[in-house]
């Protein structure tokens, strides 16, 4: 259990670092994810967090993405969270993260 759960994954895509998540974000993983997202953000100020392998997040995983909003905002960049579950739409919808953060579908890029 725990960060046996979570694996992620990060490769560059048109010069953004593109962080993949896969399995649970909850209090015990979470560090995971901030690190892979701290890492991406180290190398690039535009990063992209690709949700669609998520099958659960908790108030924890939720705060480290609105830290990696912020740090990526504030050294002038953007964090883009794609493909977010239907869980997770649901879950910034309630708490109105939907409208701090950049959320985006993958479709967009598929049909380009």
């Amino acid at each position: 259990m725990g960060s046996a759960d979570l694996v992620t994954s990060t490769h560059t895509d048109d010069g953004k670092a593109v962080v993949s998540v896969r399995g649970e974000v909850d209090l015990v993983s979470c560090d995971e994810l901030r690190r892979a997202l701290h890492e991406a953000l180290q190398s690039s100020t535009h990063a992209v967090v690709d949700l669609a392998e998520l099958s659960f997040i908790d108030s924890s995983g939720l705060s480290v993405l609105v830290d990696a909003h912020r740090k990526a905002r504030d050294a002038g960049g953007v964090l883009v969270v794609r493909n977010p579950t239907p869980m997770l739409r649901r879950l910034l919808d309630i708490t109105r993260l939907d409208s701090l953060l950049v959320v985006e579908n993958a479709s967009a890029y598929d049909e380009a």
